[in-house]
């Protein structure tokens, strides 16, 4: 229920006055709340250029780490390829029945047929690596000496003109590689990849590193991490590609 009082005398004035309270209140909170408004909107400025420098910051500590932990990756497996330096991949060797006897024997004839002279005392462990295709394992073999592991590799080519029936083997297709370790294993399949689809005109490993030339007449650029690929050809989608 409301009530209505009657003015009394010279309320007139008084409810001028009344109004001029009112609207010099109404000034003086709404000039309080602009200062407010102002404050919250430079202090959500600051917040927001402090969260800005932090995650700038952030993402140098990221890049400085990243670049720390590819460094170290790259110093690992500049060790561990280090310790392969003696060693050789063959494939297409054929699976005998009497496969642990012969493979040493079989290695000995191919090695001989490319012009590396060695025995069995020249050879430190050979043996069968990973699952078996088109009738054959990857060998790896380790030499006593690393020099016999290099002519191997410079000779590798005359294994295209050699008939490998003519000891033994019925024409199996023989190829010496580079006991690449796995991160260097997976850089060659790339750079493969890029030169089959033409992104790149050759590729090669030379000590375990792979090495990529852009263009003919380029120089030849050493490819020492994964990231390294992926930072020189940003667009190119090595995911959708099987070898």
């Amino acid at each position: 229920m409301s009530h209505e009082y009657p003015l009394r005398s010279g309320s007139k004035d008084d409810t001028q006055e009344l109004n001029r309270i009112i609207a010099s209140l109404e000034s003086s909170i709404q000039g309080r709340f602009d200062d407010l408004k102002g404050e919250i909107l430079n202090l959500k400025d600051i917040v927001i250029k402090n969260l800005l420098e932090e995650n700038k910051n952030l993402n140098a500590k990221i890049k400085q780490l990243e670049a720390q932990v590819i460094q170290n990756e790259k110093s690992l497996n500049s060790l561990d390829q280090y310790g392969r330096r003696n060693n050789l991949e063959i494939t297409g060797i054929p699976i005998s029945e009497d496969d642990n006897k012969e493979l040493e024997n079989n290695v000995v004839k191919i090695l001989g047929t490319v012009g590396v002279k060695i025995s069995k005392v020249d050879l430190e462990a050979v043996h069968r690596l990973g699952k078996p295709r088109d009738g054959s394992h990857r060998t790896i073999v380790r030499f006593v000496n690393r020099k016999h592991c290099k002519d191997a590799l410079t000779n590798r080519k005359k294994l295209r003109s050699i008939d490998s029936s003519s000891i033994g083997l019925n024409k199996a297709e023989l190829y010496f590689n580079e006991n690449l370790t796995p991160m260097n294993g997976k850089i060659a399949y790339k750079s493969r990849v890029l030169k089959r689809a033409g992104i790149i005109s050759n590729t090669f490993t030379k000590d375990g590193v792979t090495n990529i030339v852009k263009k003919v007449g380029d120089k030849s650029i050493k490819v020492l991490h994964e990231s390294a690929l992926d930072e020189m050809f940003p667009h190119f989608q090595f995911d959708k590609v099987n070898e």
